[in-house]
């Protein structure tokens, strides 16, 4: 469903040269635009639709995007698409009964069915455990809140830069909500492995501690765009002795002072080009405007990367708590030999606790025990995914069919953080979103979030 990827295109040149295809997933898609892939058969051509335009005359959509703004999805006309118009879903859209509707649509054309895991009760048990920030986080959280609100009232900031620094925003309230829980998911795996196995030995516990990020987070300093990065890695790589940045500068994170030198030789390379070469394209600048921004407002609290504004490596800080050898990594910072090998260490018990990223360890892998040979596992959840799929996804690594132990999922939130809310409402909607396309609008895990958390 994720148009664009490698993997994507991969799959779409397989469909396409196949007889037929079956797709076989546990999250088909979560909104109408994710389905566009269904229909390298055919499956939405001929659909037809009159789209309502304010001040014009209504416009024709077919086929897929036709499809699409049907059961829900936002079509925009514009100079954007070649083709006329775009179809896209909105960040907080949910339009949880056009999905349901699209359910009965696609298992009505005979091409969708779904097959729900049913477990029994007894082999689940999910636990929400509320946490409580400490004063530095919640410092820092407010302090954050105050620099993005001055930023985003910044009339200098075009729309595009103002949702940016929104979005930049969103995506920092949620590593400290994460920091902010980092203690509490070590404390509870302590307990487990060795609490219980020293007061009752046959009670000792596996662990797993799912997070949403692995490195560390350095506030107020900030890397070059993307764009800079790309041109001046591939000078480096084509001529290193005479490349403007070494590897170690493009790596680096710039404090606001460095970043205003940056600029100010980004400017004057502008000004000498338009004198000398107007033909030549300007350089691609190395820090977006709204970056300078957030940089000058985060100087001027004295958030420099250092103290409170360094959050360490959430799994780093794992590792360190336990004893050499007792916990262990899978994420997307070692080689794939060395997080497969960290897992049977984990699986086969010599270690105890394995800390694993949600993009990494939180999809289509499965930890449950099959022999019954092992002590029972637990899994604890710091943050949530931001998607419908990849909560789904992270809630069914453990809790699986053929488990022959009961096993159990706690769910950390930070009760006195605001964005912990936040979070779970745009997570529960998505869920019932998703729900309303595999399920039919039938409850399962949003239902589940709404009573646990409340």
């Amino acid at each position: 469903k994720n148009l664009g990827s490698s993997t994507s295109e991969i799959v779409l040149g397989l469909a396409e040269k196949a007889t037929f295809t079956v797709y076989a997933t546990a999250t088909p898609f979560e909104n109408a635009v994710q389905a566009e892939y269904l229909g390298i058969g055919g499956l939405f051509k001929g659909i037809r639709a009159e789209v309502p335009v304010e001040g014009s005359k209504n416009k024709l959509l077919q086929n897929f995007k036709a499809w699409a703004w049907i059961y829900g999805a936002k079509v925009e006309f514009g100079k954007k698409d070649k083709r006329g118009a775009s179809v896209f879903w909105p960040k907080h859209h949910v339009a949880a009964q056009e999905l349901k509707d699209a359910h009965f649509w696609l298992l009505a054309k005979g091409v969708y069915t779904y097959r729900p895991m049913v477990l029994p009760e007894e082999t689940v048990k999910n636990t929400f455990s509320p946490v409580t920030a400490d004063e530095k986080h919640l410092e820092l959280y407010k302090n954050i809140l105050t620099v993005y609100d001055v930023a985003s009232k910044d009339t200098s900031m075009d729309g595009d830069e103002r949702r940016s620094i929104a979005a930049h925003g969103v995506n920092l309230k949620k590593r400290i909500l994460e920091a902010s829980k980092v203690d509490a998911a070590i404390e509870k795996a302590k307990k487990l492995i060795v609490g219980a196995a020293y007061l009752a030995p046959k009670e000792a516990k596996q662990v797993i501690i799912f997070t949403d990020t692995k490195a560390e987070r350095k506030i107020g300093l900030f890397r070059f765009s993307e764009e800079y990065m790309k041109k001046y890695t591939k000078e480096l790589r084509a001529r290193k002795e005479n490349a403007r940045h070494t590897q170690e500068e493009l790596d680096k994170e710039y404090t606001y002072t460095e970043m205003q030198e940056h600029m100010r030789e980004f400017r004057a390379e502008v000004e000498l080009n338009e004198k000398t070469s107007p033909q030549l394209l300007a350089p691609p600048p190395p820090f977006a405007n709204f970056i300078v921004k957030l940089a000058s407002l985060m100087h001027s609290f004295g958030m420099n990367g250092e103290g409170m504004y360094k959050l360490e490596s959430v799994v780093d800080t794992v590792l360190k708590a336990f004893p050499p050898g007792q916990a262990v990594e899978y994420t997307g910072r070692v080689s794939d030999d060395v997080a497969a090998e960290n897992l049977a260490l984990w699986k086969s018990n010599e270690a105890q606790v394995l800390v694993g990223t949600m993009a990494k360890g939180g999809r289509g892998l499965s930890y449950h025990d099959t022999t019954g040979e092992m002590p029972s596992r637990v899994q604890i959840n710091i943050n949530l995914p931001w998607t419908g799929g990849g909560t789904e996804q992270v809630a069914g690594r453990l809790a699986r069919l053929g488990t022959a132990k009961p096993v159990a999922l706690d769910w950390l939130f930070a009760e006195n953080i605001p964005f912990e809310r936040e979070l779970k409402a745009t997570v529960e909607a998505r869920l019932k979103a998703m729900k309303a396309v595999t399920l039919g609008g039938r409850a399962g895990l949003a239902e589940l979030f709404r009573r646990g958390f409340d």
